[in-house]
């Protein structure tokens, strides 16, 4: 459990700082893209445990955002062939999607595929992702812009309203949360 939250949403502030700084970054090296990598999966880290702290609203955890999904071509997905993107999904025919933020951060926690995808100026634009539980079945894409505006809103997020209740066992348990 959180005790305080603003450390972390401090913490969340840095990396949204580091992931935005990649859009427009032009040279890339391996610790370039470790940094992205980490900054993106700790910023959805972060964002978890705020909303299982009851430190932000539900609902900013599980607003819904915009991703591609690329379905699968039925090839096995390991670690040897795991960046062979095109022969293990079918990019071609990538359909636009809804899903909850809370589904597309814990698929990046448990990344078993994460890339990066540049722009033409050599800034990143999205990243392609799916966990171990899903790689069998589809590779998801959301924008990088997407999870900034995601995480700058998760980051600001401070409760003002909260109404509590005890369940059937007698403990205090959140039932709505307002920022």
């Amino acid at each position: 459990m959180i005790a305080e939250s603003q450390y972390w949403k401090d913490e969340l502030k840095k990396y949204v700082n580091v992931i935005a700084k990649k859009q427009t970054q032009k040279v890339w090296r391996d610790s370039s893209y470790a940094a992205l990598e980490k900054s993106i999966m700790l910023s959805c880290y972060i964002s978890r445990k705020l909303v299982e702290s009851n430190k932000i609203p539900r609902k900013k955890f599980e607003q819904v955002v915009e991703v591609s999904c690329f379905r699968s071509n039925g090839r096995v997905v390991d670690l040897l062939n795991s960046h062979k993107l095109d022969e293990l999904y079918d990019i071609p025919q990538g359909a636009e999607t809804r899903k909850p933020f809370s589904y597309v951060a814990n698929q990046i926690i448990h990344s078993f595929i994460f890339f990066s995808l540049m722009d033409q100026h050599g800034g990143v634009e999205s990243i392609v992702f799916n966990s171990d539980n899903s790689k069998s079945r589809e590779l998801y894409m959301v924008q990088v812009s997407t999870l900034l505006k995601v995480f700058r809103s998760i980051a600001k997020s401070e409760i003002t309203k909260i109404h509590m209740r005890r369940n059937d066992e007698g403990e205090m348990v959140v039932v709505s949360a307002e920022d």
